[in-house]
């Protein structure tokens, strides 16, 4: 059974001058800008609640040079709960069916399982589409023993 997120919170619309930051800040490289939204994600946690970023992969990682959520903390206060693993294509690159029906993309960071159990959870990502991403990730963190699991983007 999936899990469902109690609540998403989207900071804006993925509209306009949101999906320009995209574009320049994820897809260009400008990692400069993370600085702008930072004091957005600064004190996002509640207290006692873990702060977990949707993963990228290694190879985005190497060809990007950073994981976009994770620049937004600018500390080491979030917990890589979830690995990602290889995928064939990015996300932007696919439409609604293929997102909806596409294999997980990520598994629990075995390491890290423990620390899961009867925790609050914030999952963050950058931009909620069809949810999927954030349900299949919220379902992987119940099953790690997770209490509650809300999510938070910057955009929906």
């Amino acid at each position: 059974m999936k899990a469902s997120l109690i609540s998403n919170r989207a900071f804006f619309p993925y509209k306009d001058q949101i999906k320009e930051y995209i574009k320049q800040y994820k897809l260009r490289g400008d990692y400069r800008l993370r600085l702008i939204m930072e004091p957005l994600f600064s004190n996002l946690a509640r207290t006692n609640e873990m702060l977990v970023p949707i993963p990228v992969t290694a190879t985005t990682i190497e060809q990007r040079g950073f994981n976009q959520v994770s620049g937004w903390f600018g500390s080491n206060q979030l917990f890589p709960a979830l690995l990602a693993l290889p995928k064939d294509r990015p996300q932007a690159a696919k439409g609604r069916h293929d997102r909806l029906s596409g294999p997980q993309r990520f598994v629990v960071n075995e390491k890290l399982r423990s620390a899961c159990l009867n925790r609050d959870i914030c999952l963050v990502d950058d931009i909620y589409t069809t949810g999927r991403t954030l349900h299949e990730a919220a379902w992987l963190l119940q099953s790690a023993g997770a209490r509650h699991i809300r999510s938070v983007t910057l955009a929906h």
